[in-house]
């Protein structure tokens, strides 16, 4: 286990990660259903298949417990994607082994869409749906600065470029 941490911190130094700030409210014409969740416990979550996430990922259960809140979006009750949202005063960018201050900004962070849902818009969808949610809120949302299916729903989204980040 200590090699594995080790590996990670010495994969950080080779990493960049780009943030973003939601810039402006792009407005994708939706259905009535879609609907975008926010789950602040995880007993909150009554239905099944968003309940699945959580047999593939057990440990983020413990996110509730930060007060780190699960958002999902459903189509037609299926989930298309999810994520999770914080708003503290420090964050941890596991990537490049990095806290960074957040002052008065909401952190979007891990995002996944439903593997057969991929390369649909579903990713830029969620997140303008969020942007839209908590419009006059500061919110930022990183990614790896080579992960470009990302950068682009993000930018799709209405996300601006606001700062590179690396390790050192």
């Amino acid at each position: 286990m200590k090699m594995l941490k080790t590996l990670k911190k010495i994969k950080a130094y080779f990493q960049t990660v780009e943030v973003y700030y939601n810039k402006k409210i792009i407005n994708y014409k939706l259905n009535e259903n879609y609907k975008l969740n926010i789950y602040k416990s995880f007993e909150q979550i009554k239905d099944k298949k968003i309940q699945n996430y959580f047999q593939d990922f057990k440990q983020k259960k413990k996110r509730f417990d930060k007060k780190q809140y699960f958002i999902t979006m459903t189509f037609a009750k299926r989930l298309l994607s999810s994520g999770w949202m914080f708003k503290g005063k420090n964050w941890y960018i596991s990537e490049i082994d990095k806290e960074i201050t957040l002052g008065n900004e909401t952190v979007l962070f891990d995002f996944l869409t439903t593997v057969g849902e991929r390369n649909k818009g579903n990713y830029s969808k969620l997140l303008s749906l969020i942007t839209k949610r908590f419009k006059g809120h500061k919110l930022i949302i990183y990614t790896l600065q080579n992960n470009l299916y990302s950068k682009k729903g993000i930018l799709n989204a209405g996300f601006a470029l606001k700062k590179i980040l690396r390790k050192i």
